[in-house]
């Protein structure tokens, strides 16, 4: 079972992943089919796309589907590093990798909890905002649109 689990971990966070990202660039690009349509009759634009208001409730409408991958995301880090320190500890058969030593998994752990918190305090800080508009910005003007 544990080696099941082993083996999913991976498949199950880089599906989060995928999901994450198809569903920023969903918001993203519709975020500016709407923006665009508040155009006058020579092209010019009427109001700001990217305002703070417009970000915050393009993004707060995929916010649940986005924290399931999230925590989905996190589960399979998780098991995949409690898995790694409990195949250490298994006298049995031992997987065909050579599993990380505890203190190795400990490092990542604490790491990745690290990662996490400073991704919180830059979302509730407003930086999430900051980083999608010099991206969508940056996409759109690679592609000659803005």
């Amino acid at each position: 079972m544990r080696q099941r689990i082993a083996r999913l971990c991976p498949w199950i966070a880089g599906a989060a992943v995928i999901v994450i990202a198809a569903l920023l660039c969903w918001k993203a690009v519709s975020l500016y089919t709407a923006g665009n349509a508040l155009r006058d009759a020579q092209g010019v634009l009427l109001s700001p796309i990217f305002t703070r208001e417009n970000v915050t409730a393009c993004i707060a409408s995929i916010s649940l589907p986005l924290g399931i991958c999230l925590l989905t995301l996190t589960a399979a880090a998780a098991a995949a590093l409690l898995n790694g320190i409990s195949s250490r500890r298994s006298p049995r058969r031992k997987p065909a990798y050579a599993a990380p030593l505890p203190h190795a998994c400990l490092l990542r752990s604490l790491v990745l909890a690290l990662a996490l918190a400073l991704i919180a305090a830059g979302v509730m800080n407003g930086g999430l905002y900051d980083v999608l508009v010099k991206a969508i910005n940056i996409c759109t003007e690679c592609i000659g649109l803005g």
